[in-house]
């Protein structure tokens, strides 16, 4: 499980699973308000490969696509108002 924790505005997110296989769903779910916010999966080249607009409540769940991809490293950036938090997610 990934978490952030941006403390500027004392909001967690959590994402899971990961590692996770090509074609299957990262659930979203956050403590506290993620309105706005932009989800964008890149390979490490930096090429988007996928991205969509989130709105984030107290507990509620959010499903994202994972698209198929080839086994490896990848970044998941989750942009929220001024932040922008960016992790490693592995798909194997």
């Amino acid at each position: 499980q990934i978490e952030f924790i941006a403390d500027d505005n004392n909001l967690n997110l959590f994402i899971y699973p990961n590692p996770i296989r090509s074609g299957e769903t990262l659930t979203l779910r956050a403590k506290g308000e993620w309105q706005n916010t932009q989800c964008v999966l890149k390979d490490i080249t930096g090429r988007v490969l996928r991205k969509q607009a989130i709105d984030l409540t107290q507990n509620l769940e959010i499903q994202f696509r994972v698209p198929d991809q080839v086994s490896g490293m990848y970044l998941l950036t989750i942009r929220h108002g001024k932040q922008e938090l960016t992790k490693k997610l592995i798909i194997d």
